[in-house]
């Protein structure tokens, strides 16, 4: 079986490998630029249909339909600075809800660092607009918000315009990275079961050679999505998880 190993066909296959892991390398040490922010809502208070016309909701000292609790993280998930300068002032960078509805309080209730100067603020002419803004936030920097209001979608957005940046990333919490992980990791065993059985086969047939051939480079394909998949999961950095 091994005599197979020394045909000319192995140095073109060593020759893929290395072009496989060039690409990589590239793709590791490119710079990247983006923000991503995740979310999670959940209503506090307020009234169903089969509650009577004449009950209050009284928050604050106003009345309210509802009061919904929506905590936002935004975090620098590249690793190039993000100049608080370069956030468009046609396009500020804001996070809103339905228009008509209210934004009663807004708080920080934790931030990468002080010097980042994150600073939210409730738009005093449109009650539904959270602007947000910063100095600037290095590689895994950012702030977690907690916004109350009176909306009830369960999906919200932070909008503006980055120069440099493209529209940011965004994904639910409630997403679970081991169902995404687990056919690539099924991929990667089944891969190295083949790959065992083929070396061990007595016979250097064609259909053999083939076997070795196809599970090697499924090895091969399914460890750099792994990586390139690990990459893009854009993990919360730990210290805005809350």
């Amino acid at each position: 079986m091994l005599n197979f190993l020394n045909q000319g066909w192995i140095g073109s296959l060593i020759g893929f490998i290395g072009v496989l892991f060039a690409l990589y390398s590239h793709y590791k040490n490119r710079k990247i630029n983006e923000l991503t922010y995740t979310f999670k809502s959940e209503r506090v208070v307020g009234k169903n249909d089969k509650a009577p016309e004449d009950i209050e909701i009284i928050f604050k000292g106003k009345s309210v339909e509802r009061v919904t609790n929506t905590q936002m993280t935004v975090w620098n998930s590249g690793n190039v600075t993000i100049e608080g300068k370069n956030i468009v002032e046609k396009d500020p960078l804001r996070i809103e809800i339905s228009e008509g509805q209210e934004i009663i309080s807004a708080t920080i209730l934790e931030k990468s660092r002080d010097a980042n100067d994150f600073i939210i603020k409730i738009d005093e002419n449109n009650p539904n607009i959270l602007e947000v803004k910063f100095d600037y936030l290095d590689a895994s920097e950012g702030a977690v918000i907690e916004i109350l209001h009176t909306d009830n979608k369960n999906f919200y957005k932070l909008k503006g315009s980055i120069k440099g940046i493209k529209p940011f990333n965004s994904f639910p919490t409630y997403e679970s990275s081991s169902i995404r992980i687990l056919p690539y990791f099924t991929l990667l065993v089944v891969s190295v079961l083949g790959i065992g059985v083929a070396i061990n086969t007595a016979s250097s047939n064609t259909i053999t050679i083939m076997m070795l051939i196809l599970n090697i480079l499924g090895l091969l394909v399914t460890t750099i999505n792994f990586v390139f998949l690990k990459n893009k999961r854009r993990k919360k950095p730990k210290k805005l998880i809350i």
